[in-house]
């Protein structure tokens, strides 16, 4: 019996997370110097997002990069838009490595955040981790939905005003 709780406790999670429907946002190509990036599609329940409740967004790669190439880059935007000490940097850094994996063309990498809670990524649908750090919740997301992206175009037009 005591196996069984054990096993229903570590679904709960993932139950969670479907209890809770999201419908698509809206979506966008990054583009630099001409070269596609990624497709990024923003999930939110009915459609409308609220920063303090549960989203997902979807990437889906138009390139190869390592996981240490995306992880870079990650802490690079997050550090754009605000104030983060070396320590907390290398936090973070060893949580976005545990589940952030490489990705080739056609990749699909999910992020989806329960503010508060945690953040469950997603590789080509698989589960690859969970960061419990609240902390990186908003600082991750905001990269693309925060007032300060460094692509206020592709964030207007996951949030469907474009």
């Amino acid at each position: 019996m005591k196996w069984f709780v054990v096993f229903l406790s570590m679904l709960m999670p993932v139950a969670a997370l479907a209890a809770e429907p999201m419908e698509k946002m809206g979506s966008a190509r990054l583009r630099v110097m001409m070269l596609s990036v990624y497709d990024a599609t923003l999930y939110a329940p009915g459609g409308v997002y609220n920063a303090e409740e549960p989203h997902a967004l979807a990437l889906t790669y138009r390139m190869n990069f390592t996981r240490d190439e995306i992880v870079d880059r990650t802490l690079q935007e997050i550090r754009d838009a605000q104030t983060v000490s070396d320590a907390q940097a290398k936090t973070w850094r060893a949580e976005l490595n545990r589940v952030i994996p490489d990705v080739k063309d056609g990749d699909t990498i999910k992020a989806t955040a329960r503010p508060g809670r945690d953040l469950h990524f997603t590789h080509n649908g698989k589960e690859t981790g969970v960061i419990t750090d609240t902390t990186l919740i908003a600082p991750f997301m905001n990269i693309w939905l925060g007032p300060k992206t460094n692509e206020p175009g592709l964030r207007d037009k996951l949030l469907g005003k474009k």
